[in-house]
């Protein structure tokens, strides 16, 4: 079990009992999950379908992910930050994916269990990083200020919320709570270690043994700086955007998001880059309350909850500004999914294989959805709203490449955070709604989280020239996106290998 995920979501069943991930529960859960690696690596290859091997690589990553959380100097439970996820994340969460009916008596469970949380906390954090303690104690104060009955109906927008439940005192003791506990990792802070680069060697054994990544760091970093390069001379082909503009009038509307989702689904089907199926045309969006107009939920394939009419929920998150008038909540802002994750989405929730329903790489899932949002942009900008996705894009590539080559300066101890903070705000464009400091220090928290979209496009680019290369004359882009979407997300190796397979007739 992902012990991020464990603590935020909590687990299932048994919401809310987060103080079970103690030390001894988390040297069993370490050792099952090493002795199940071993079981899965005595496996002969020769006796696996090219499938039942993928998925055997798939599972392997994942446990060394976990082990690595789990055992690692940045192991999580000697940290704040899954904790702090536990409070914030966990409400969060039960506030946008709960049913109506039950959210209540949920969401009241939740906040009386932030004193669990917080003694659990103590008795485990050892070590902490000063960087950790900060983003820690940041996201503690930022969300009790949103702690109030009323911010709590807010935030629950149309869901009911029954005041026998989330009484004021309930929700009082909560924000206490939380305050506490921000106190406390203040009181951490002073005496934490201000050594948090990984180090080349951890950061390069980090990459390979989570994300099978295997090649030269300076590769990565010439490949991120000849793509900024090819960016800047895009960008500098396209006109300016009005000034003070960074998104489309209306953008934030529930309408307009599904007929941008919709027009560019209809722009793949036109040019025949890939197969669309029922599914894909799932496309719903509601507002949800409380933090203004730039909160939107997308609702695609990713399984949260089924409707009537089979629609899945899903709300994707992540820590863009508000400049679009939102709020912030420690710069969270809910936005759409693009198109290239929402058909992914859809392969990955009918995949035949457990495995691959259950492990999504990061790495895959994030290069496809740059990839994905290139191919797609129209050869000229035909109108005012062409000419903004196609800033939008190329303003997505040069930060993307920024990133990669920030995270990498930062683990490498090439660079502090405050010369990989001024390198990203130079990267950042009009349509780039993120704080570079809160990137920058996300990376160092959460290595892997800058690489991502730069080394999944690469690969993919690079697996489609292969793939042409086998198909010669009876290439298609078509087929090629088609057989990779079919593979689910994947790390980019494994990837690779079933692609050229199925490209092959080599099921």
């Amino acid at each position: 079990c992902n012990p991020h995920w464990a603590t935020s979501r909590g687990i299932p069943g048994h919401d809310g009992e987060i103080a079970r991930y103690n030390s001894r529960h988390v040297g069993r859960a370490t050792r099952k999950s090493m002795n199940s690696a071993r079981v899965l690596e005595s496996f002969v290859a020769d006796s696996l379908s090219l499938e039942g091997w993928i998925d055997r690589e798939l599972l392997l990553a994942d446990m060394h992910a976990h082990q690595y959380w789990f055992a690692n100097r940045v192991t999580w439970r000697h940290s704040p930050l899954p904790y702090t996820h536990a409070i914030v994340e966990g409400v969060l969460s039960l506030i946008l994916y709960d049913e109506a009916d039950s959210l209540s008596p949920h969401l009241a469970a939740r906040l009386g269990a932030i004193g669990e949380v917080e003694a659990d906390a103590r008795a485990n954090i050892s070590d902490p990083t000063w960087l950790a303690c900060e983003e820690a104690s940041s996201d503690l104060e930022e969300f009790a200020a949103f702690l109030t009955p009323e911010g709590i109906k807010d935030l629950a927008g149309d869901a009911p919320v029954d005041p026998g439940l989330l009484t004021p005192e309930v929700i009082q003791d909560a924000r206490a709570a939380v305050l506490r506990f921000a106190s406390f990792i203040d009181s951490l802070a002073l005496e934490a270690d201000t050594d948090f680069p990984l180090g080349r060697e951890a950061y390069v054994e980090f990459l390979s043994q989570c994300h099978l990544f295997d090649e030269p760091l300076e590769s990565l970093i010439a490949d991120a700086e000849r793509l900024m390069t090819q960016a800047e001379s895009r960008l500098a082909d396209l006109d300016a955007p009005p000034a003070g503009s960074t998104a489309p009038e209306g953008a934030t509307a529930p309408q307009l998001i599904k007929r941008r989702m919709r027009g560019a689904l209809m722009r793949i089907e036109e040019e025949g880059l890939l197969t669309l199926h029922p599914a894909d045309s799932l496309i719903a969006v509601k507002t949800l309350g409380g933090l203004g107009t730039g909160i939107r939920l997308y609702a695609g394939p990713r399984l949260v909850a089924r409707d009537a009419s089979g629609t899945v929920y899903q709300a994707s998150s992540d820590r863009a500004g508000d400049a679009w008038g939102a709020p912030r909540l420690r710069g969270r802002m809910f936005t759409e999914p693009y198109p290239g994750r929402h058909l992914l989405d859809t392969r990955t929730y009918d995949h035949p294989s457990a495995v691959r329903r259950a492990i999504r790489d990061p790495i895959g899932a994030e290069g496809w959805e740059l990839y994905c949002r290139q191919i797609i942009l129209r050869s000229g900008a035909e109108t005012d709203q062409d000419l903004h996705e196609a800033r939008e894009v190329w303003e997505a590539v040069r930060w993307h490449a920024a990133s990669a080559i920030a995270e990498v300066r930062i683990h490498t101890r090439e660079w502090t955070l405050e010369e990989a903070r001024d390198f990203m705000a130079e990267s950042a464009g009009t349509s780039v709604r993120r704080d570079p400091e809160e990137c920058v220090r996300q990376y160092a928290v959460a290595p892997g989280s800058g690489i991502g979209y730069l080394i999944g496009r690469r690969e993919i680019l690079r697996l489609r020239e292969r793939f042409k290369r086998t198909k010669r004359g009876s290439f298609s882009l078509r087929e090629f996106h088609d057989t990779l979407l079919s593979c689910g997300y994947l790390p980019p190796h494994l990837l690779s290998i079933e692609v050229m397979s199925k490209g092959m007739g080599r099921e």
